[in-house]
């Protein structure tokens, strides 16, 4: 039988690769938005890196404590904006 501390400690693992998840996401975006923009690529990569970016803003908001769909309105509405 699994004890609290063994759920606690499994969960807190989820949470702590969740939060790499976000910070490579950013990251990777960061970079390929840079990269886009000082090489001047066409297409739809840069759109496709904003996306990735967005949604790395979107899992650290629910880290932060807002709801998952509150935190989709948000960045959905940043995403609107922009365009």
């Amino acid at each position: 039988m699994i004890d609290k501390d063994q759920i606690i400690k499994a969960q807190q693992e989820k949470i702590e690769r969740i939060e790499q998840l976000q910070e490579e996401l950013h990251k990777l975006s960061m970079l390929g938005l840079l990269t886009v923009k000082l090489l001047e690529l066409p297409g739809d990569l840069g759109k496709i890196l904003k996306v990735t970016h967005d949604i790395s803003h979107t899992i650290k908001d629910v880290l932060n404590g807002m709801s998952p769909k509150e935190a989709i309105e948000k960045n959905m509405a940043e995403n609107e904006e922009d365009e």
